[in-house]
């Protein structure tokens, strides 16, 4: 899922309808993928792979749309940046925000609207269960 938040544009700005900012969530595990991941574990292992860069960014817990979530803040992308890792049903996702240009307070502003809006909306359903068959056409745990 990816959203764009357009706008008119800036004083200084001729494009005719500028990027003001994104949202993306991805999925980084799917439904069951993650199960007993200890989320603060992988966010602060995922920080340290940005080298200095993730020692500026911050963590707090959160729970969006039902589910556990820890949100990142700092430099992440282009100005104040945020991530949201999120545990759904034993799913990892990734929810991340970026103004462009965060040094013009109207960005900032439409970034958190966009962020508002989609943070305090989100639903996360139930998985239906299914059977896994592995490669060799086996459901795992009948394999003796």
């Amino acid at each position: 899922m990816d959203a764009a938040l357009g706008g008119p544009p800036l004083a200084g700005n001729e494009s005719p309808g500028p990027i003001l900012a994104v949202l993306t969530m991805n999925t980084i595990a799917g439904p069951g993928a993650a199960s007993g991941l200890d989320l603060e574990r992988y966010v602060r292992e995922e920080l340290a792979n940005l080298g200095p860069i993730g020692n500026n960014v911050m963590i707090e817990p959160a729970t969006i749309g039902g589910a556990a979530a820890l949100i990142a803040r700092g430099p992440l992308g282009f100005g104040k940046s945020r991530a949201a890792y999120l545990l759904a049903d034993d799913a990892l996702y990734v929810l991340f925000n970026d103004p462009i240009h965060a040094d013009q307070a109207e960005i900032q502003a439409d970034a958190d609207l966009i962020w508002n809006t989609v943070t305090g909306s989100l639903t996360f359903f139930d998985v239906p269960a299914v059977d896994i068959v592995t490669p060799g056409g086996t459901p795992p745990g009948n394999q003796g």
